[in-house]
Order: structure tokens, then C-alpha cells, then sequence
């Protein structure tokens, strides 16, 4: 069991004390300072024992013994839960607050009959107005003023049930390793587990015992210093058991070059010889990535923490879990719930998630019968920061609601919903009272015109200004910056009654509260796929921009999408998204080369070609493709001709027919190589290895195929009118 079976001790200072006067002279490697300003010490604690609240990651995946926070002048609780969670048991966390604290927090402790008293208006109080900060010190204090702390077993029986998970999950691992291939195993905790510990212990048993070569990756290789020596440590005890032979030092050197760190961006390319891979963290890599390395290996252990690190996690399992399903039927899952760091009922991890709304139930599924009463009686409304702060419940089911459909949502979003007063939340509840949707807006605009001009000269950025700032840096609509706008940040459906039309439903009555409050433009802007471009595309929204660049935390690209209000919106939407437009077929070949083939078709005939139709000055028929053009691409079928010798005359008649016959495109066969090569310009070896075929002369007969199909589609079409 771990030396550090202890609880963890809380202690608050303020603003004006040093940290280093809380140490008493006990100084080592194991304390951390987080601090936003270096703070002057003596020489017992140089600068590298302190970092910025953003270098915590740097720190991930190590042990500290005396932690030290510095809340005074900010309060990034994304930051702190990350950090607390490396602070080991019988270990010290320290958190300096503002001077307005002390007040509270003395009056709180002489009474035990008063709730800490909070202050009616953050925003008034000098420093930092954190909510979350807040409600953490109210924890705190809630649990260190009563009478005594109830822990559900003993340090033994804790130390019992940890060993027997340990033992469990050791045999999985190395079942995984060692037995039949395409049997992925899933192992999920919370922090704190021994998650590392225990693929640490099955890797050095893998590799010195079954001589087994082995891959890991993690976001960052700092993050496996706590793997790395608990698996040198597994060596050294496997070296001295009485069944192996002489020559330990060379079979300990060679175990030990048995496993390797490759980054995960160089993973799907890596030609290492190796038996197994452990993904650690895997919830902090995007869903895409980490299915191309389920379709490249065959004996891989997913380990991800659920809650509280990186996000919380959750997006792990909503996301790629079906995927990992899908390829892997027979992958297998287990979860470490025994606190392997600190004691059960640990202080800290307690009050963490209950001040966070870490570590939520998921939501309960519906039957068929409540579903349908369900979706008749919901009423939609907008709930003030007031209310949630008053009603612990709704806030807490809104949250855990936001956290089980969104796989992004973090600690910080319900800061967010607490604290900033450009959020707005709107809520569906069902008859029963019960949170079935919630959505989060974000108000935009308003933007000085001088800032605007800054912006379209790359001479400003502003944060909290997502579309305006995008519509004039991309599309150069300088007065989009004085628009207001409201953003859908995030929608949430209850899992079991997604696709019921209660997302659609919401967004409507989002639509007309904008609309009342004489909001020019909704928008949204998201990871882009074909099933959102559907959803947001349905509901009248129209995509005025694709990324460049695929976002870090989805491996997808971030797109924005706007619907019009006002008549000023509407000038600025149909400015905005007729550029896209224009621009989207050259995009193809270009910014949108990698893109998805089948996204890029439903944008094509469900946006562009509808638009394009609809303004284009005179509306020619199929018969007005000149004849030469037309026996030109009849050459083509009769392979009197190579597709490089008529490509454009192809590529002429392929968009009159999608702009024509927007949504025939979906019954002509292999419509997606077709867009892929003429479209986005792919090469004949790109078209072989994508859509599974044997060779180029299998890729030039699909395509033959798919444009005398569009051919005689015309045909049929010019002969029938």
C-alpha cells in the first residue's frame, strides 16, 4: 500500500503573508509554489520551487508533499484541480486568499450555527471575486468545523481492497498483452488510484519476465515520471527473485530497453517493433487521433482519469468508447475506485468535488413512455445567476448535464455560469422538475469601430469576442465588431432523449428571446462534423467559415455559423457566408484538402450549391453544356479519353449536376471518390488507400462508373422535360 496512506491537511492564509513563513524551515524538492508573481524568499526556496498557475502541467504526473497556492489576484480552477491532485497524502496544501476572506472565515469558525457568511456582491470585494474560490473555502470550512469526520474503512481495510484492485488490474493488463489480439482494455479512476503504479508493475513483468516490447505515449512525457520509476522499481524487485539466473544486470539493462515514450503525433507513422501499447491520459487526446490508433494496433490499454485532470474527462468515454465498440467488440473495462495517494474520504478531494461538481452521476436513462410525456411538457427558460446560486440542485444538474454530453466541459465553465455576466443559461425542464437540456450563451459585439479598424490591420485581439473578431479578421466586415451577438457556447440534451428535437426546439426559443432583446445575430462556433453541420443547418444556420487548423482538444476543425435577426445580421450574414461560399470550391483543393470527403458533399449541396442557385443571374438547363463538351466527357466513358485530358469539362458538368440536383448526389455510387478527386484534387494512390482498393485501375473504373451515372442522370433529366 502506499506510504502516503494519510488524509490531506487544508490551511488559509492571506494576502501579505509568505508562504515561506508556513514552512518552518522544512524545505525540499517535494514543495511547489503556484503563484502568479515570483514571491522574495530566503534562500531555502529558489525560484525553481515556484511557477506560473499555467506551468502546472509541467508538473502533472509528479508527487509534492507541501503545496502552496497563491489565490490573491486570480483563481483558475482548471489549474488548481490539476495541481491538487499530484499533493500526496500526510501532505500540505496552503492557499493564500484576498484579505476579505479572513473576516468570513474567523466569523465562520466562532459559530457553528452560522453558514459562512458570503458576501452579496462579489464584484465589489477587492481582488479576486472567484465563485468557485468561494465555494471551496465554504467546503472546506463546512467540513473542518464539524464535530468529527466519518471515514468508510479503516487504513487497513482501505489498504486490502487497494491490493486486491491492484492484483485485478495487473492480470488484466498483462492478459491483455500476452493474450488473444483485438481485445483493447479500457482503464478508467479518478486521481489518485494507482493507475500509473499498477501499468507500471504489468510493463516491467511484460518486459522482464515475457522479454515483451512495449509503447508509451501520454501528452507529455514529463507526465510518466511517476510510471518510470515505479517500473525501474518493479525491475529492481523482479532482478532479485530467487527464480531468475545470473546475468540480472544484463537482462535488467535489456528489460528496460524493452519500452520506449512516442508521441502520440508520431504514433500512426511509428514503424517500432513492439507487442503492446499504453495510451496513458487518453481523454486528453482528441477522439480522431486516437481512432486511427485503434485502427493501426491490435493490443493497446486505454488509461484515462474521469474526472478532475485534464477537463473532466468525461468526453473519454462519451466520445470514443462507441468508436473503440465499433472496431473492438470484445475490448474490455476497468475501473480503480480505492484511493492510492491519500486516505479515504480524503478532505480535499471531498470538498473539491463538492465545490467543483467533480465526480457527478451520470443522467438516469428514460423510459419509453416518460419520453414521450417528457418532450410534450418541457418548458424552456433562462435561469439567472441568482437562481443557481440559490438552488444547489438546479445548478448542480445543469452542470452534470453540460459535463455528461459535452466532452469539453471543464471546472472552469461553471465558473463561468457563476461569475461572468456575458453567460447566459437556459434550461428545459420536464413536468417532473427535472433538468432535461440546458444551453449556455455568450454575448458578443458592441466593439468600438477604432478596435474593429486594429483587428482587420492583425493590431488587436480581444478576448471574449469569438464571431465579431472572427468576421472581421476573415471576411474583412469591419462592421460586424458593432453587431451584437449572441453564441451558443454549448447545448446539452439528457442522453436518453437526444434526437427527440429538444436541442432544435431550445435553439428556437433562444432565437426569439434574441430576437425580443434586439440581438442582431446567433451564432455558434464548433468542432465540425457531418452530423452538427446537419443539426445546425436544419435550424437555419448557415457555416461562414472553416479553421485552418484542426482544434488541439478534438482533432477536428473549428467552424463558425451564423443566423440572422436583425436586418443589419442579415447584411452581415449574407456578406460573411457568400464569401465562404464563393470561396468553398477552390477551398477543396486547398485549406479543405484533408477535410472528410462526405462533410465537404453535404456542405456543398445543402449550403453552397443552394446559394449559388439562387443567385445566379439566368438559370440555364443541362442542355446548355455545349456538345462539345458533352462528347468530350462521352470520350471519357468510352475510355476514349484519360480523366487528366477532360478533368474540367468533368468537373463543369459534376457542379451543374449538384447544383441542379442537390440532393440526387446521395444515389449515385461512389459520389464521394468522385467529389475526392475532382474536388479536393486527390491522387490516384491517396483514392487506393483511402477507399480500400486494390490498385489506380480499380479507383479509374469507380470513377468511369460514377460520372456515366451522372451523365445519364442529365440525360433522363433534358429528355423528360
Amino acid at each position: 500500500m502506499s506510504p502516503y496512506n494519510l488524509p490531506r491537511n487544508i490551511q488559509f492564509i492571506f494576502e501579505g503573508d509568505l508562504f515561506v513563513n508556513v514552512l518552518k524551515g522544512e524545505v525540499s524538492d517535494k514543495c511547489l509554489i503556484v503563484s502568479d508573481k515570483i514571491e522574495q524568499t530566503s534562500s531555502q526556496l529558489d525560484s525553481s520551487h515556484q511557477i506560473q498557475p499555467t506551468q502546472v502541467n509541467q508538473f502533472l504526473g509528479q508527487e509534492i508533499h507541501s503545496l502552496f497556492y497563491d489565490a490573491v489576484v486570480s483563481f483558475d480552477v482548471n489549474h488548481f484541480v490539476a495541481i491538487v491532485g499530484c499533493l500526496v497524502g500526510g501532505g500540505n496544501l496552503v492557499v493564500k486568499l484576498p484579505n476579505f476572506y479572513k473576516e468570513i472565515i474567523e466569523s465562520s469558525y466562532k459559530s457553528k450555527n452560522k453558514e459562512l457568511l458570503i458576501p452579496t456582491d462579489l464584484t465589489s470585494a477587492q481582488n479576486n471575486p472567484s465563485r468557485l474560490l468561494l465555494r471551496f473555502v465554504k467546503q472546506v470550512i463546512k467540513t473542518q468545523r464539524a464535530e468529527s469526520i466519518k471515514y468508510q474503512a479503516s487504513i487497513q481495510d482501505q489498504s486490502k481492497q487497494f491490493n486486491i484492485e491492484q492484483v485485478q488490474l495487473i492480470k488484466r493488463i498483462e492478459r491483455c498483452a500476452l493474450g488473444h489480439a483485438k481485445r483493447p482494455l479500457v482503464i478508467t479512476a479518478d486521481r489518485g488510484r494507482g493507475k500509473s503504479t499498477a501499468l507500471a508493475k504489468a510493463s516491467a513483468s511484460l518486459c522482464y519476465i515475457h522479454n515483451k516490447n512495449i509503447i508509451i505515449t501520454a501528452p507529455r512525457k514529463e507526465n510518466l515520471n511517476i510510471f518510470f520509476k515505479q517500473f525501474n522499481k518493479e525491475l529492481e524487485y523482479l532482478s532479485q527473485s530467487k527464480d531468475r539466473q545470473e546475468d540480472t544486470d544484463s537482462d535488467l539493462n535489456d528489460a528496460k530497453n524493452r519500452i520506449q515514450f512516442i508521441s502520440i503525433d508520431n504514433l500512426p507513422q511509428t514503424s517500432v517493433d513492439h507487442h503492446f501499447l499504453i495510451v496513458d491520459e487518453s481523454g486528453s487526446f482528441p477522439v480522431q487521433v486516437l481512432h486511427k490508433i485503434i485502427l493501426k494496433f491490435n493490443r493497446i490499454a486505454f488509461a484515462s482519469t474521469v474526472s478532475g485532470y485534464e477537463g473532466n474527462g468525461r468526453g473519454f468515454e462519451i466520445k470514443f468508447i462507441p468508436l473503440l465498440s465499433k472496431a473492438y467488440p470484445q475490448y474490455r473495462t476497468e475501473k480503480l475506485s480505492i484511493p492510492y495517494r491519500w486516505q479515504s474520504n480524503d478532505l480535499l478531494e471531498d470538498c473539491c468535488n463538492k465545490a467543483f461538481l467533480l465526480a457527478q452521476p451520470s443522467q438516469a436513462m428514460c423510459s419509453e413512455e416518460k419520453l414521450t410525456k417528457a418532450i410534450s411538457a418541457i418548458k424552456y427558460q433562462y435561469v439567472s445567476k441568482e437562481n443557481l446560486l440559490k438552488n444547489e440542485e438546479l445548478l448542480t444538474n445543469v452542470f452534470s448535464l453540460l459535463t455528461e454530453a459535452h466532452y469539453q466541459t471543464r471546472p472552469s465553465d461553471l465558473e463561468r455560469m457563476l461569475s461572468d455576466p456575458q453567460l447566459k443559461v437556459y434550461v428545459g425542464i420536464d413536468k417532473d422538475k427535472q433538468v432535461v437540456s440546458a444551453c449556455l450563451i455568450i454575448v458578443e459585439g458592441l466593439m468600438k469601430n477604432s478596435d474593429c479598424v486594429k483587428i482587420s490591420r492583425a493590431k488587436l485581439r480581444v478576448d471574449g469576442q469569438l464571431l465579431p473578431q472572427s468576421l472581421i479578421s476573415t471576411k474583412g466586415i469591419i462592421s460586424a465588431g458593432e453587431l451584437v451577438y449572441w453564441r451558443v457556447m454549448r447545448i446539452a440534451v439528457v442522453p436518453s432523449l437526444q434526437n427527440s428535437l429538444i436541442g432544435s426546439n431550445m435553439i428556437k426559443v433562444v432565437y426569439e428571446q434574441a430576437k425580443n432583446q434586439n440581438v442582431d445575430l446567433l451564432g455558434t462556433s464548433f468542432a465540425l462534423s457531418t452530423s452538427l453541420f446537419n443539426f445546425w443547418n436544419s435550424l437555419g444556420f448557415r457555416c461562414c467559415r472553416i479553421a485552418l487548423r484542426t482544434d488541439s482538444s478534438t482533432g477536428l476543425v473549428p467552424a463558425d455559423f451564423l443566423l440572422a435577426i436583425s436586418e443589419a445580421g442579415k447584411a452581415c450574414s449574407i456578406n460573411a457566408v457568400t464569401q465562404f461560399n464563393q470561396s468553398f470550391i477552390y477551398s477543396c483543393s486547398a485549406s479543405y484538402r484533408d477535410l472528410d470527403t462526405r462533410l465537404l458533399v453535404e456542405i456543398m449541396s445543402k449550403q453552397v450549391a443552394h446559394q449559388l442557385i439562387l443567385t445566379e443571374p439566368e438559370r440555364k438547363s443541362f442542355t446548355a453544356i455545349n456538345s462539345g463538351n458533352e462528347s468530350e466527357v462521352d470520350n471519357y466513358i468510352n475510355q476514349a479519353r484519360s480523366f487528366e485530358m477532360v478533368e474540367w469539362q468533368i468537373s463543369n458538368l459534376v457542379q451543374m449536376f449538384i447544383f441542379r440536383r442537390t440532393k440526387d448526389h446521395a444515389l449515385i455510387e461512389n459520389f464521394d471518390l468522385l467529389f475526392a478527386k475532382i474536388f479536393q484534387k486527390h491522387s490516384w494512390i491517396e483514392l487506393v488507400k483511402d477507399y480500400g482498393l486494390k490498385g489506380k485501375n480499380d479507383a479509374k473504373k469507380l470513377l468511369q462508373e460514377c460520372i456515366q451515372q451522372i451523365s445519364q442522370t442529365i440525360y433522363q433529366t433534358n429528355t423528360s422535360n
